[in-house]
């Protein structure tokens, strides 16, 4: 029987590797983060006085749970913790529609909604955020 023998990295090999990993943790190391406020609007007009909004901030190429949300009352919003560079928003404004139902299954009441956003903003607006920006407008 041979004796099968292991070998080791060299030592560059090794270092390059440890540098690789510690590229790959640190990405995003760095980044800052910015407060936005502002106003969302549909159609140069006020947001229904009915509608529920909701604003949420993506940065490009990072999963949902990286998201920043906020919500939109009377129009308004105000949110931190935004990351800098560049960023998606997205909107979610929905306002009721029809009659009050009741679930066959649950029991509870719910109503139909009728969304607000306009289909070509479904997917959002990208921009390059630099820092903090308090008036941050989006008219949908």
């Amino acid at each position: 029987m041979v004796a099968k023998r292991e070998t080791m990295p060299s030592r560059p090999a090794a270092a390059a590797c440890w540098l690789l990993i510690a590229a790959a943790l640190c990405s995003g190391c760095g980044q800052g983060t910015a407060q936005l406020a502002g106003t969302v609007t549909l159609g140069g007009k006020p947001i229904p006085d009915d509608a529920k909004g909701v604003i949420g901030f993506t940065p490009t190429g990072a999963t949902p749970d990286k998201t920043v949300t906020a919500a939109i009352e009377a129009g308004a919003y105000r949110v931190s913790g935004v990351p800098t560079g560049s960023v998606t928003a997205t909107f979610q404004i929905v306002r009721p529609k029809g009659p009050v139902k009741k679930s066959e299954r649950t029991g509870q009441e719910y109503q139909d909604e009728e969304v607000l956003v306009p289909p070509q903003h479904l997917g959002g607006i990208a921009f390059q955020l630099e820092g903090d920006d308090l008036q941050r407008n989006f008219d949908l």
